[in-house]
């Protein structure tokens, strides 16, 4: 994060001062976002620090509460397999392709596995929040 804040500040500060801005500070800006990013969801969402909405459901029962959690759960998993999927599909079609950024020729590939590894981890944190919901609406907690 220090790392594109620092390039984004160096790249205004060339453009402003001298008129020579760092041309390629968005490629390495977006690379960097999409290892920062994805990186960092699987420890959030293991330290249950995502935003969650829970205008009514706080006020249902606990098994009701519990089963919610497991359906919403679901959902987000089932989301980011798919994510997973296809960027594990399009990281492997791109290597076949050779494509490259178009300042730094940077391989676009191992970003695609970065976002892949990171939906990864987040599916498995879902996985295990997905059995101590079942725990706790089998257990009428």
């Amino acid at each position: 994060m220090l790392a594109m804040i620092l390039l984004i500040l160096y790249d205004v500060g060339m453009r402003n001062l001298f008129n020579k801005p760092l041309m390629s500070s968005y490629e390495l800006v977006v690379f960097l976002m999409a290892i920062v990013v994805f990186t960092s969801l699987p420890y959030t969402q293991s330290e249950r620090n995502i935003v969650k909405i829970e205008l009514l459901v706080y006020r249902l029962p606990k098994k009701a509460q519990a089963f919610f959690e497991i359906a919403t759960t679901l959902l987000s998993l089932g989301l980011f397999l798919l994510i997973t999927w296809r960027n594990i599909v399009r990281s492997i079609e791109l290597r076949h392709e050779h494509l490259t950024s178009p300042i730094l020729y940077i391989p676009v590939y191992p970003f695609y596995l970065v976002v892949a590894f990171g939906s990864a981890l987040i599916s498995l944190v879902l996985f295990v929040e997905i059995l101590e919901s079942l725990n706790r609406w089998a257990g009428g907690e």
